[in-house]
């Protein structure tokens, strides 16, 4: 049911615009406009944005070498040698950077812009040249990629020791002004880092030198990051999980862990293996989990404990392990072929506990329901959620109750309530529940205030296109609507939230239609 609120009424006619505020508002574009020249003139391309000025990467220190962020949003494509014929799609390259490489020793090189690095734009494309005197001149192509798996570009081709070569690096069509607009390019900072590694043989490629897991852990264990790209399969494991179309188990690593407790313990790939920065954790896309027991040791038959395959997805395990018992973990990346730049991988491994669980906001609220929101995780074990909610800080109402599959996963989550008072304060916590415990997040407060917005304002933004701001209770739902008569009115859609104002309480609708042919033309807003 909706409850109506006041009408507003806008005349359809372009609005005019006081002389005296343009007299205002004119000098201080100019002043802006004059800023931004200025900067730009300061900034310009940097000596990197060709051959002369190639960055040059080292060759006499330990890999991975990784660059400082570099900002390619002025340099251009000016005498760089010409795009790859087999290019395709992305022909509307801008903004090159130039590297420099001599390797010391021969051998398989990386060299990434992807996941791996900090690289803060979409698309990327990158191309290795030779010239006959190692000197900036006649280029010939030697290797080149615009997609390594993400939209990032990454290579890895074998170089030989002494020879010169040079990496042409690209801001991709996908971050480019002509293909996503001028305004989304300003909010996409046009950082490149650039990250150049030498894969080696991991050292726990086999069983025999599995990394080995401390027995009693008391928090949460996270190994080494792993470059899985020169990983071998010579244990010839064959997962029974692994069972998606075109996956293979390939490029195997081993741990080895004797729990001092016997329990549910959580064996994770995923997205936590990750710190904050995001990139330092497990980038391979698709990974498997096995839990083997080896009697007789390394090289004897092994007995599989426990698999994981998560989909088309990163794995993770909960399995029950017994105290004194040695147990082998394999990680495999299921993909025949490595992906560059995508082929770290870390383990987290942690005893299962209760439930995490952290009360979240509310995320939106009508006359008829509201939706409260929750951060989860089941740590390990199957789990239960709902909220409680009431009107005084005791609660007394409880919600729909929800699974959490086990799992190591920290998620954000909601669950919808109804039937509560307008204009009256509630309150609602989230709780969750396994069988080692109970876990209850903090008391927040939701309100449906039934008063109506203010503070309207309306302007054409262009031809045809309109534009409502007012003021409003955070996170309500606010129904647009519009008519030319006063009597037929028309959904056109719910305002948002003005995210330019900063605010929870400012929203704003573009009307995109221009309006029918009538003197007036009137919009109001209800309150579902």
């Amino acid at each position: 049911m909706y409850q109506s609120r006041n009408v507003v009424t806008f005349p359809s006619l372009p609005m005019q615009l006081n002389p005296s505020f343009i007299r205002r508002i004119v000098p201080i574009w100019i002043f802006l406009c004059l800023l931004l020249l200025d900067t730009f003139a300061a900034h310009g391309a940097q000596p990197y944005d060709n051959c002369a000025g190639a960055i040059l990467i080292p060759n006499d220190q330990g890999f991975p070498y990784t660059t400082f962020d570099l900002d390619v949003s002025q340099e251009t494509t000016a005498n760089d040698p010409p795009l790859p014929a087999t290019q395709g799609f992305d022909t509307n390259i801008t903004r090159s950077v130039w590297f420099k490489f001599t390797p010391q020793d021969a051998g398989l090189y990386t060299f990434s812009t992807g996941p791996d690095t900090g690289t803060r734009f979409a698309d990327s494309t990158i191309a290795l040249y030779t010239s006959p005197s190692g000197q900036c001149g006649s280029f010939t192509l030697f290797a080149h990629n615009e997609d390594s798996g993400s939209l990032r570009a990454s290579i890895s081709t074998n170089l030989t020791a002494g020879t010169t070569y040079f990496i042409v690096v690209w801001v991709g069509r996908l971050s480019s002004p002509e293909f996503v607009g001028e305004e989304a390019v300003a909010k996409e900072s046009l950082e490149l880092q650039l990250r150049v590694s030498k894969p080696a043989v991991p050292a726990n490629d086999t069983c025999a030198d599995a990394i080995v897991i401390p027995s009693n852990l008391t928090a949460a264990y996270l190994s080494p990051l792993i470059d899985t790209t020169l990983a071998t399969t010579t244990a010839n494991l064959t997962p029974p999980c692994v069972t998606n179309f075109g996956s293979v188990a390939s490029r195997d690593v081993w741990f080895k862990f004797t729990p001092a407790a016997s329990g549910s313990y959580i064996l994770s790939t995923g997205s936590d293996t990750a710190s904050i920065l995001g990139n330092d954790g497990t980038l391979i896309d698709d990974t498997a989990i096995g839990i083997y027991t080896l009697p007789n040791g390394c090289g004897q038959t092994a007995n599989q404990f426990a698999c994981n395959d998560n989909g088309l997805g990163r794995a993770v395990l909960s399995a029950n392990l017994v105290a004194g018992t040695t147990y082998y973990i394999v990680i495999w990346d299921n993909s025949p072929t490595y992906v560059p730049g995508e082929t770290a991988l870390r383990l987290r491994l942690s005893p299962a506990t209760k439930p995490f669980a952290e009360t979240g906001p509310l995320l939106s609220i009508s006359s008829t329901g509201a939706v409260l929101g929750a951060t989860v995780n089941a740590n390990g074990l199957l789990s239960r959620f709902w909220f409680e909610w009431g009107s005084t800080t005791s609660l007394g109402s409880t919600s729909a109750v929800k699974i959490l599959f086990a799992g190591a996963s920290t998620f954000i989550t909601n669950i919808a309530v109804s039937g509560f008072q307008p204009d009256r304060d509630y309150y609602y916590a989230v709780v969750a529940t396994n069988s080692l415990g109970r876990a209850t997040g903090s008391t927040n407060t939701f309100r449906w205030n039934s008063a109506p917005p203010s503070d309207l304002v309306y302007f054409p933004e262009g031809t045809g296109v309109f534009q409502i701001e007012f003021t409003g209770s955070p996170f309500h739902n606010y129904v647009v609507q519009g008519s030319s008569n006063l009597l037929n009115w028309v959904d056109l859609g719910l305002a948002t939230t003005n995210q330019i104002g900063g605010s929870d309480s400012a929203f704003l609708f573009r009307h995109a239609q221009a309006p029918p042919a009538a003197p007036q033309f009137f919009y109001r807003l209800k309150l579902p």
